[in-house]
């Protein structure tokens, strides 16, 4: 079987939705012998072979509707599409109408007019009913105050994420709260969005040293954005974490950023590593301080690697949502409700509990469940 997987972007960029997709394709290809095309969208990515794996990737000259139809209209092309969307990825504000206009056209709905007078259409030889669209909706629309650019453009992104919807043939998003948002948008079209929590994007080792045996330090990990915010607007929360938890230094994990908070500890800053080297540093570490939304932390990359590397997740704080089954105390903790005469059977209970749960969503689960997606029967389940 073969399937068209389209993206953003791909390695060796540091994207969590472009590796997400990469690491899928390789366990659906090692497990399941599901061949994987890519299509990168962003005409800027710079392919390199060596991290490539054999995959065969096609990349899009300009972000037009005719250009992705072209690509996708190419003579032995798969005929189904795993589109993994987020709004942001395939256009500035989050609004690509090219491209539900593109896989509008290729599912067969209509003729695609080119803007010149003329009309693009794919061949008819194989019968659009062949056409298969599964959409993995990482986002959904975004939203926020009048001054903020979201606040504008979240209708168009909304009208948007319901047409990719009412196209899809099958869907899944990565929380309850997506899920619930989606139904929102469509709900005579989606009686049941399946749900499944993104995976480590840097490992899952098979055992686990427990916590006592780690070296005491405090993991910061993720993108320069999130690190930034860590370290400016949540250091009082990670600095009383380190003091309740006796940490012996912080391991900064990723690409450089600016520390000017003096956290009364040494700070190991090891910048940019390979995945495998980050799995490493995890799987030696007690504690990983993350700042997030507790009830968008099944999104969460950074969330989903502490998991698998049973290191236990240190949030600045909690909002009390568990939606996703995710709860404080439970699956991880708070940094400002930290006991500090805490046992050790305590933490590795909640370290223990945030492994469990990660165990239901793990890549090899991820890659079942997606092909479970591809195989069903063409009857659209989100019918327009």
């Amino acid at each position: 079987m073969e399937t068209i997987q389209i993206v953003f972007r791909l390695p060796p960029l540091i994207d969590g939705v472009g590796d997400y997709a990469f690491l899928l394709a390789k366990e659906l290809r090692t497990s399941h012998d599901v061949r994987t095309v890519f299509v990168v969208c962003d005409p800027q990515w710079i392919k390199q072979e060596i991290e490539l794996d054999d995959f065969t990737v096609h990349q899009l000259k300009d972000r037009t509707a005719e250009e992705l139809l072209r690509v996708l209209a190419q003579p032995g092309m798969p005929t189904t599409v795993l589109l993994q969307y987020v709004g942001y990825g395939y256009a500035k504000r989050g609004c690509p109408v090219w491209l539900t206009r593109g896989l509008h056209a290729w599912k067969g709905r209509r003729r695609l007019a080119n803007g010149k007078g003329m009309d693009f259409q794919i061949s008819t030889s194989d019968s659009s009913l062949d056409r298969r669209l599964v959409t993995m909706f990482h986002e959904i629309y975004a939203f926020g105050p009048p001054w903020r650019s979201a606040f504008w453009t979240s209708p168009l992104q909304r009208s948007i994420a319901k047409r990719l919807l009412d196209s899809s043939d099958r869907c899944r998003t990565n929380t309850k709260m997506h899920a619930a948002m989606l139904r929102k948008l469509s709900p005579r079209n989606a009686p049941q969005i399946p749900v499944l929590p993104v995976f480590s994007n840097v490992g899952e080792p098979e055992y686990l040293l427990p916590l006592r045996q780690r070296k005491r330090q405090m993991l910061v990990f993720g993108s320069a954005a999130w690190r930034r915010k860590v370290y400016s607007e949540q250091a009082e929360a990670l600095s009383y974490a380190c003091a309740a938890l006796r940490m012996e230094k912080i391991v900064d994990v990723g690409e450089p950023v600016e520390i000017n908070r003096n956290f009364g500890l040494k700070i190991e800053k090891m910048g940019q590593l390979p995945a495998a080297e980050v799995s490493r540093r995890l799987s030696e570490s007690m504690f990983g301080f993350l700042t997030y939304f507790d009830g968008f932390l099944a999104k969460s990359g950074i969330f989903a690697a502490y998991c698998a590397h049973g290191v236990l997740p240190i949030l600045a704080g909690s909002d009390g949502c568990d939606l996703d089954g995710i709860r404080e105390g439970r699956e991880f903790s708070s940094a400002w409700r930290l006991q500090q005469n805490a046992t050790d059977v305590d933490l590795q209970a909640v370290a223990d509990n945030a492994n469990m749960w990660y165990r239901n969503h793990s890549l090899k689960k991820t890659a079942a469940n997606t092909v479970q997606l591809l195989l069903e029967p063409h009857t659209p389940q989100f019918a327009t």
